[in-house]
Formats: structure tokens, C-alpha cells, sequence
């Protein structure tokens, strides 16, 4: 999909038809996570993925962004490898340098779990065409008793990324002064 061409009709709040520029809506419609610009003009539009209202059920997503170079005349799909079928949740962007990126992934609750599924915070220093998990609980000694994040502030001038983490435990509040590289 890389590449394609896109007409953005607004539907209904938070809901965008993505198509074929001159062709109308072509594809099922894409559910608002996130919308950010950047200091170059670019939009992105984060696929939100949509969780059922019992948070139990995904509905498709794109796993990833789409962004416009013209202001929204032409949309470019942005795929984003690690986001396992979820949607973008959030969307944060380097203050003076707008190929640095931080993605949060979308956070749905699969049946009988502990911590809901996803909620991956990946980054990308190339304007999105490499991406890698940068997860607080990858950090940790034992990764599958912590949850994913569960409030995230960015400081988009500095990078530093402060988060609050669920564990078995007690919760973790964690900083990484780097975007995610460290915590």
C-alpha cells in the first residue's frame, strides 16, 4: 500500500473514508486514534483500531499512519510492522526534528487477561520507515509481569517520555530521557 493515493471524506466524527483520489470511498473506514502535523506541514492520521465498546473484540485496522505532504490532497500509507493488527492510539513528534517519531499502539483487553493486548510504544528516527519497540517493559527483568502503558507524557522539545506502568506488583512510573531508547 505504500505509495497510495488517498481522498480524505469526513463521515462521521472521528471517522475518515480513505480512497482513491478522484474515485470516492474505496475502503472500509478508517477510525481516528490520533491527528498530528508537523513543523514541515505534514499531517498524520493514526488508524485508532477501534476495540468493541467491551474493549474485547478488534475491529480491522490499518497498523499504521497516514500521512500528507500537500495538506491532505494526497494521503501515503505508513506501515508500521510491530503493531500486530492494532491501530495508532497516539502519535508524538520531534519539536525541531520531524523524522523522530513515537507511536503508542492501541491497548484492547483479550478475554480472562491481566493487561490488555498491544500498547507498544515504538519510535522511528527516519520519518517512519523503520520502526522499533521501544516498550517501558522490554526494560524490565521480568517483561510479562508488567503491563503496557497506561498514561504516557511526551515532551516533544527535550524527548523525555514519562509513563505510568501496571505490574502484578505495584505500579511503575518510568522515565526515559532519550525517547524511549532507555528507561
Amino acid at each position: 500500500m505504500s505509495g497510495w493515493a488517498a481522498r480524505v471524506c469526513l463521515l462521521a466524527p472521528l471517522t475518515l473514508c480513505l480512497g482513491v483520489a478522484g474515485s470516492g470511498c474505496e475502503v472500509e473506514p478508517a477510525f481516528v486514534g490520533t491527528v498530528t502535523a508537523d513543523s514541515k506541514g505534514r499531517i498524520w492520521v493514526g488508524d485508532g483500531g477501534q476495540c468493541s465498546a467491551a474493549e474485547s473484540v478488534y475491529s480491522p485496522a490499518h497498523s499504521g499512519l497516514w500521512r500528507s505532504d500537500d495538506g491532505g490532497e494526497r494521503w501515503t500509507f505508513v506501515a508500521i510492522a510491530g503493531l500486530k493488527g492494532r491501530g495508532i492510539a497516539g502519535l508524538w513528534i520531534h519539536a525541531s526534528d520531524p523524522l523522530r517519531l513515537l507511536a503508542q499502539a492501541e491497548c484492547c483487553y483479550g478475554f480472562a487477561a491481566d493487561f490488555c493486548e498491544g500498547g507498544e510504544l515504538l519510535s522511528s528516527e527516519d520519518g517512519g520507515v523503520t520502526w522499533i519497540d521501544v516498550s517501558p517493559r522490554l526494560s524490565q527483568p521480568d517483561p510479562e509481569v508488567v503491563g503496557p502503558v497506561a498514561q504516557l507524557e511526551v515532551d516533544r522539545v527535550n524527548w523525555q517520555v514519562d509513563v505510568r506502568v501496571p505490574s502484578h506488583e505495584s505500579e511503575l512510573r518510568l522515565r526515559s530521557r532519550n525517547g524511549g531508547r532507555t528507561w
